[in-house]
């Protein structure tokens, strides 16, 4: 072949002739520089002036071709790209150059070039041939569910959008959460099956593996933390901040329990604020109750009204009510007091309407001022002075004594579960101190027979209302009896100086009359 001499059909089927017979195909040169065929090529074409043109068909007519080879090249004349057939499927080659590069891209259009597919399937990503994130395809809504291991997407991995229920004003970044929304609103879910059954409830806030995952129609709620009231169902306005917090909660209202476990098992109570692990932990019907401090009001279950501050303050409390503990291990001697105060560590009250400051080890109570005491006549009525005194003083018997007060904090938690009785806060008192100091005062249970004896109606002696209740005096009662005791001794002496004057006036007249017949 001369060069630049044009190809003979003769010469080109000739050689095509000779291409086609086994054994014996030669690498073929198409060219007009005379070179050889590249040993590589079955056909090396070269020009510098011109093409290769490839056959052009419709789509119609590239789809119709029977049994198209693998590798078979066409160029679509209707999409202006060249396709080929992978064995499969016809695969588009992008003649605008719209492949995405691994070094990056530039001069992108976010409209018309994408990663993605433009037809109804998922779009997957993989690495080392395992998939890693798959956009899931749902029509009329946008997701993604990132996997981060192999296996069951549902199960490992995390979900970022939403399954098939609606999504509209919700934010969702977690496996199954907000899987079953309806109507529901403005709520956030992050974290596996966050509020996953939740239909119509609105403005939840779930962060945390199975957090408020049973609510379904309950509204404003906050869970952050594992399981974080994993049971509520119908609660509004609950707050749970750790754990398993308010983890049994299903129809309690505006609750707030910050720690791990708090108010863990409340059912239906409502209005409670809980602070501290395990606080309130077994509350389950209990309302308007407060606590502060790990364990705080721990056995609390149905009572109401309560405030413990302090770790393991109030913690036998179950079903009291109005009650008020201040202080580590602060308590009630038994579950069911009402309106009884400890104020101070390890203080035990244990009687109802009583209020206790200090444990038994405490030596001195105190201030700059005395105590004040509620006296006003425009809230005084019934006002008698049949006020016993100094009879009534002079049958009491004034004694020195010891205060036995380990004995009396064996008394006063004689009813409480070991695990109260025997923490390490309460056996660490040293009552040594305590029972050294030497008192002195009355015996109570003397001034409860004096007072029965005089039909007295005294309320200076407590007399115990239960087995571990326990004598007191409120000595300030005394006063009363005392200034009416000093009255009736003043009594006594007017009278015995009016009537001492008289005798000393008849003596003064006596005398008189002696020294007129002494003088006779």
């Amino acid at each position: 072949m001369k060069p630049y001499a044009p190809l003979t059909w003769s010469v080109l089927l000739f050689s095509l002739f000779c291409i086609s017979i086994p054994g014996t195909a030669q690498s073929v040169a198409i060219n007009t520089d005379g070179s050889t065929a590249n040993a590589s090529a079955i056909l090396d074409v070269k020009s510098d002036t011109k093409g290769l043109l490839i056959p052009r068909l419709t789509t119609v007519q590239r789809t119709a071709i029977t049994s198209p080879a693998t590798g078979l090249l066409v160029f679509d004349t209707d999409t202006n790209t060249f396709w080929f057939f992978d064995g499969t499927i016809w695969k588009k080659m992008d003649a605008a150059g719209n492949d995405w590069s691994i070094t990056g891209n530039s001069g992108t259009t976010a409209a018309t070039r994408f990663i993605g597919t433009t037809d109804a399937v998922d779009l997957v990503l993989k690495t080392n041939n395992t998939e890693r994130m798959r956009w899931l395809y749902t029509a009329n809504t946008k997701n993604i569910i990132a996997t981060i291991s192999t296996g069951d997407l549902s199960v490992n991995g995390v979900y970022i959008g939403r399954g098939p229920g609606n999504i509209t004003s919700n934010t969702v970044a977690g496996v199954q959460a907000l899987f079953y929304n309806t109507t529901g609103t403005n709520n956030t879910g992050v974290g596996y099956v966050t509020l996953s059954n939740n239909t119509s409830g609105s403005s939840n806030t779930a962060v945390g593996y199975s957090s408020l995952y049973i609510n379904s129609t309950g509204n404003r709620n906050t869970a952050i933390g594992r399981s974080a009231l994993y049971n509520s169902n119908t609660g509004t306005g609950n707050t749970g901040v750790g754990s398993y917090a308010l983890f049994y909660n299903t129809g309690g209202n505006n609750n707030t329990g910050i720690g791990d476990d708090a108010i863990g098992s409340n059912t239906t109570g409502n209005s409670n604020a809980a602070v501290g692990q395990q606080s309130m932990y077994d509350n389950t019907t209990g309302s308007f109750n407060a606590a502060s401090g790990v364990s705080a009001l721990f056995s609390n279950t149905s009572g109401s009204y309560n405030t413990a501050m302090g770790s393991e303050a109030l913690g036998a409390n179950t079903i009291g009510n109005n009650n008020t503990g201040v202080g580590y291990n602060a308590d009630v001697s038994q579950g069911d007091l009402t309106n009884a105060t400890a104020i101070g560590a390890g203080t035990t009250v244990n009687a109802s309407n009583k209020v206790l400051i200090g444990n038994s080890s405490v030596t001195v109570i105190g201030g700059q001022v005395g105590w004040s005491i509620l006296s006003d006549g425009r809230f005084k009525t019934n006002i008698k002075e049949d006020v016993p005194g100094l009879d009534f003083i002079m049958q009491l018997r004034p004694v020195n004594y010891n205060f036995m007060a380990r004995k009396y904090e064996d008394h006063v938690m004689k009813n409480m579960p070991d695990s109260i009785k025997n923490k390490p806060g309460r056996k660490a008192v040293s009552y040594s101190a305590a029972e050294q100091v030497l008192h002195t005062g009355f015996i109570a249970q003397e001034v409860e027979q004096v007072v029965k004896k005089n039909g007295y109606h005294f309320n200076g002696v407590h007399i115990p209302t239960s087995e571990t209740d326990n004598y007191s005096i409120t000595y300030d009662e005394f006063v009363v009896p005392l200034v009416k005791a000093m009255q009736q001794l003043n009594s006594k002496v007017e009278k015995l100086t009016t009537e001492n004057e008289l005798l000393k006036k008849q003596l003064d007249d006596i005398n008189k009359r002696l020294n007129k017949l002494e003088a006779h």
